[in-house]
């Protein structure tokens, strides 16, 4: 081993000690979050997005597939230390999604009938994670039942082998700052979802209309 080599791996060791007590730190302070957010939900989805368009731009050069898988091993630490591990319920297709985004913050119950899936908020589990391909299923679904939300779209970057899945809870979304408002449109008896930029405004067509929640817009580069 040279003494380059090892001088290097000295720089790495020193890092890795920074990095856990800047970790340490960061969890200190997430425990006295849970007290200031006096029993609203913990996971916040608009907030995590914020943070991590913040994140992507002071470090432009880092792939944000990188950035993002490591914080959301973060922000799911933080939840389940403020919450305790939440119940996560996912059809089979959206297992590894549900499993990439929610990481060790959570158990997941696999529910194959569509119709189980979509009403297992909020008896059941605490949030949904379903397929973005199901969107008819989804848009049904919510235009005629009540107590159940889209919080989030994920992931907000295209991440390889991680299919775009959709996350209802049983609260509105939080705010990211750059967001889509959703609606679900009956045409008939077709149901569609309708995606509006937050400051524009929904024409309808169909017979019926309902918002049904909003998503932070996809972080750029989106691949």
């Amino acid at each position: 081993m040279t003494d380059k080599l090892t001088e290097l791996r000295t720089v790495l060791d020193s890092l890795d000690d920074e990095i856990i007590a800047l970790l340490e730190k960061r969890f200190e302070v997430s425990r006295h979050v849970a007290a200031a957010k006096n029993g609203s939900a913990t996971f916040r989805p608009g907030r995590e997005a914020a943070i991590m368009r913040r994140l992507q731009s002071a470090a432009p050069d880092l792939d944000p597939v990188v950035l993002a898988g490591v914080w959301r091993h973060i922000f799911s630490a933080s939840v389940a230390q403020q919450q305790g591990s939440l119940r996560i319920a996912t059809h089979h297709d959206s297992l590894v999604t549900a499993h990439w985004h929610f990481a060790n913050g959570a158990t997941f119950d696999v529910i194959d009938d569509m119709d189980r899936l979509l009403g297992a908020v909020p008896g059941q589990a605490d949030y949904i994670v379903v397929s973005c391909t199901a969107t008819a299923r989804i848009a049904h679904y919510l235009l005629v039942n009540q107590g159940a939300m889209i919080v989030a779209r994920t992931p907000l970057v295209g991440v390889p082998g991680i299919s775009p899945c959709f996350i209802i809870g049983s609260h509105e979304a939080d705010a990211s700052g750059a967001d889509i408002n959703l609606y679900a449109l009956a045409d008939g008896d077709a149901c569609s979802i309708v995606e509006v930029a937050g400051d524009a405004t929904l024409e309808v067509k169909g017979d019926k209309s309902k918002f049904i929640g909003k998503v932070a817009d996809w972080l750029s580069p989106h691949r």
